[in-house]
């Protein structure tokens, strides 16, 4: 990763600002406050990526946030967004999948961000789905 602008979703501060990452996994991790992240399936325009801790749900922490969905996408309590626990980023991704800065504005995340209770998380669940 190089150094690129991004948007922090801090749940414990409850503020979304701008940072600069300087390029590596790691700082992904700290930032995040975890040891594996992913991708969140959200509403957020293409070639911008919204990375969470991949298993949240599973840690209560001490803050949690909504972010709403893409359309057509189901949700584990059944609403239009992701309630997601912990921190946030979103970073941008190229063409050929490297990141880049974002194009998503600091406005335009805060519009779309929810900070929530701890407590107003769904309980996580595993669903299976038979393959034919």
């Amino acid at each position: 990763m190089k150094k690129v602008r991004a948007i922090l979703i801090d749940t414990i501060q409850s503020e979304v600002r701008e940072v600069v990452l300087q390029g590596t996994n790691r700082e992904l991790n700290e930032l995040l406050g975890c040891d594996c992240f992913c991708a969140a399936t959200v509403d957020i325009p293409r070639g911008n990526m919204l990375f969470v801790d991949d298993s949240g749900l599973f840690h209560r922490r001490k803050g949690a946030f909504r972010f709403p969905c893409k359309p057509g996408y189901h949700t584990l309590d059944g609403e239009p967004y992701q309630t997601l626990s912990g921190n946030g980023i979103i970073v941008g991704y190229d063409d050929e999948g490297d990141d880049c800065h974002t194009t998503v504005s600091v406005e335009e995340a805060r519009s779309k961000v929810k900070f929530v209770s701890p407590e107003d998380l769904p309980d996580p669940k595993f669903e299976f789905y038979p393959v034919s």
